[in-house]
C-alpha cells in the first residue's frame, strides 16, 4: 500500500546545517550584500501578496529578474561564487523562525514569500504543519533563492542537499510517477540510500503496472538485503503477470 519513506544520513544532515551556519556568519557585509538584500526581500513580498500584488507593482517582473540578476553578479563579482552560496545560506537559517510565526507579518512576507503555498504544493506540509524532514524543506528554500539569483535551483548544494531535494520529489506523493522514477536517478547520482532507492524503484514499478519489472526488482533486494518481504512480493508478483 505504501511506498518506502526518504531516509538521509543524520551525520550528513547534521554536518551540512553546520556549514550553513559558518558560512552565514562568515558573510562579509558590504553595499552588494545589502543591495541583494533588499531586492530579494522585496521580491518575496510581491509574491506574498500574490497576483494582484504583482501586477500593481512598479515595472515589470522581466525587469525585477533582471535588477535581481544584477545585484547577484555584483556580490559574485565581490566575494565569487561562494559569496552567493554563503547568501543562499544565510537565508536559509532565517527559515525556521519564519515558518514559526515568530516574525511581524511583513518581516514574514520579505522572508518566505510564495514558499508556504509552494510547501502545501510539493506535500512537505500538511493542514498547516510541515511533515517533510529539516533538510528536504531547506533545501526547497535554497532552491527557491537560487531561483530569485538567476542560477541553477540546486547551485550549490551538497550531495545530501541533492538527496533531500530529489529524494522528496522521488519519494514522496506529490509528483507522478514518471517524474518521481527521474527524480530517483538524481538521488541515486547524488549518493542516495542504495537499498531505499532500490525498494522505491520496485514499488514504482508496481504502481505503474509493470509486474515482471517489479517482481525482478524485489528480487534483487531479496537478493541484496535477505527481506523474506521482498522476496514475498516478487512472488505475489510472479503470480500477476
Amino acid at each position: 500500500r505504501e511506498g518506502p519513506a526518504i531516509a538521509l544520513a543524520p551525520a550528513e544532515v547534521r554536518a551540512q546545517l553546520d556549514a550553513d551556519a559558518r558560512a552565514a556568519a562568515e558573510l562579509d557585509e558590504s553595499a552588494a550584500l545589502t543591495e541583494l538584500a533588499a531586492r530579494v526581500d522585496a521580491q518575496r513580498r510581491l509574491e506574498a501578496g500574490g497576483a494582484e500584488a504583482q501586477r500593481a507593482a512598479e515595472g515589470t517582473h522581466a525587469d525585477r529578474m533582471g535588477r535581481l540578476e544584477a545585484a547577484a553578479a555584483a556580490l559574485r563579482e565581490e566575494g565569487g561564487e561562494e559569496a552567493l552560496d554563503a547568501f543562499v545560506a544565510s537565508e536559509a537559517e532565517g527559515l525556521a523562525a519564519a515558518l514559526q510565526g515568530a516574525l511581524a507579518p511583513d518581516a514574514e512576507a520579505a522572508a518566505l514569500g510564495s514558499f508556504p503555498r509552494m510547501l502545501a504544493r510539493y506535500g512537505l506540509a500538511r493542514e498547516g504543519a510541515l511533515v517533510a524532514p529539516r533538510l528536504v524543506t531547506r533545501s526547497l528554500f535554497k532552491a527557491t533563492v537560487n531561483g530569485l539569483l538567476q542560477r541553477e535551483l540546486t547551485a550549490g548544494f551538497s550531495a545530501v542537499e541533492l538527496q533531500a531535494y530529489w529524494g522528496w520529489l522521488a519519494f514522496s506523493e506529490a509528483a507522478p510517477v514518471d517524474q518521481r522514477r527521474g527524480a530517483l536517478t538524481r538521488f541515486r547520482e547524488a549518493g542516495g540510500d542504495v537499498t531505499r532507492s532500490l525498494e522505491l524503484e520496485a514499488w514504482l514499478a508496481f504502481r505503474s503496472g509493470t509486474f515482471a519489472e517489479a517482481a525482478e526488482l524485489y528480487e534483487r533486494l531479496a537478493d541484496a538485503t535477505g527481506s523474506q518481504r521482498a522476496r514475498n512480493h516478487a512472488l505475489a508478483l510472479v503470480a500477476m503477470y
